[in-house]
């Protein structure tokens, strides 16, 4: 349950870095957050990799900017015996393939191209804490710690 409550606990101080023109969005997602917290049930979490196929909400923080943050969503998805993502962020399309390391831990390595028109490039390693909540943590070139 630690690890539930930490994830909401950085989801909120996340949102609450939010510009006024998308506040709602962080609100809104920051109340479905609560009532999945509210309903999690600590138990050993095994989930199978067909559940963790779908599209995620994510929000986020980057490591270089303690004053960011970002709202999103990421697709994942199993295609001919590979995992891969797409992430929609901020206005960037972020590609990526990967692999289950274990029973809920999904790990991908990511490119995009950034505003300056050069390829980015990381890891990123989602963690299934429930099968509705999943934390990500993130290293990418250039960024001296990990974004979450």
């Amino acid at each position: 349950m630690q690890k539930v409550k930490k994830w909401l606990k950085n989801s909120k101080w996340i949102a609450s870095l939010a510009d006024e023109s998308v506040k709602a969005k962080f609100e809104c997602e920051i109340e479905r957050r609560e009532y999945e917290v509210s309903n999690y049930v600590n138990s050993r979490v095994v989930i199978p990799p067909a559940l963790m196929v779908g599209v995620y909400r994510i929000i986020g923080q980057n490591p270089d900017n303690p004053d960011s943050c970002y709202i999103g969503n990421v697709e994942i998805f199993y295609d001919s015996k590979e995992w891969k993502a797409t992430w929609n962020i901020s206005g960037f399309t972020h590609r990526g393939y990967g692999m289950l390391v274990d029973s809920k831990t999904l790990v991908f390595n990511y490119s995009y191209q950034d505003d300056e028109g050069d390829t980015r490039m990381g890891l990123v390693a989602y963690t299934f804490l429930s099968k509705t909540i999943v934390k990500g943590e993130w290293l990418e070139d250039g960024f001296p710690e990990k974004g979450i």
